[in-house]
């Protein structure tokens, strides 16, 4: 069973209470204030998704591989993880100057990823997109 958290996340009711804050203490800590354009962002650190990740139940494999792309995120990125299906998407986000970055992993259950780079800018317009 899922609900949406009051931080707009759509998570399993076993942990939603959980992610709510670890997602909004998160935000809060990497973004400060919402950047010029209005960009605010639910997201998690680090050690939350791999928190997160931890009580998934996911094949080795795959959490072998989700966890690499959490540790790529940098320190001051904040992360969402979601699982749709069989697989898991990595969403890394981190502020620029005039807008946000967002790598995107899609994870497959045999540890398999795809992972596609985009970059907004303030007003929300995607201005670069380029799959690795």
């Amino acid at each position: 069973v899922f609900r949406v958290t009051s931080n707009g996340l759509l998570v399993h009711n076993s942990y939603a209470d959980e992610i709510a804050k670890l997602a909004g203490d998160t935000a809060k800590k990497i973004f400060g204030k919402a950047p010029r354009g209005g960009f605010s962002l639910p997201t998690l650190g680090k050690a939350g998704a791999r928190e997160i990740v931890s009580k998934m139940g996911l094949p080795s494999a795959q959490a072998n591989a989700v966890n690499r792309a959490i540790r790529r995120a940098t320190s001051t990125s904040g992360l969402k993880v979601n699982q749709y299906g069989p697989n898991v998407l990595v969403e890394t986000f981190r502020k620029g100057d005039d807008g946000f970055q967002v790598m995107e992993y899609v994870i497959r259950i045999d540890g398999s990823k795809s992972v596609v780079q985009k970059a907004y800018d303030a007003a929300g317009n995607l201005v670069h997109f380029h799959p690795k």
